[in-house]
């Protein structure tokens, strides 16, 4: 946690402290407390439902990755159907 409080400090006009009321723990400034999941996320963006996880600062990138990966899948299905 006190990496996330280091990368992401508070600014004090749009993110200052303050503590989950969920789990009672501080939060780093762009963090949520994802419903789903039960846990605090530093940058949380959504949970997803195919992988089943939180999207965040830690697996964004590679959530980037597995998105490009199905739409180039998808493509190519679509040229191999629509190609003979």
């Amino acid at each position: 946690v006190a990496r996330h409080f280091q990368a992401h400090p508070f600014d004090m006009v749009l993110y200052e402290p303050k503590s989950c009321r969920t789990c009672g723990l501080g939060r780093p400034a762009r963090s949520k407390h994802c419903r789903i999941c039960n846990r605090c996320v530093s940058r949380h963006d959504h949970h997803c439902g195919w992988v089943n996880n939180c999207i965040g600062e830690n697996n964004l990138r590679h959530f980037v990755l597995f998105l490009l990966a199905n739409t180039c899948t998808c493509a190519y299905g679509a040229w191999l159907t629509f190609a003979a």
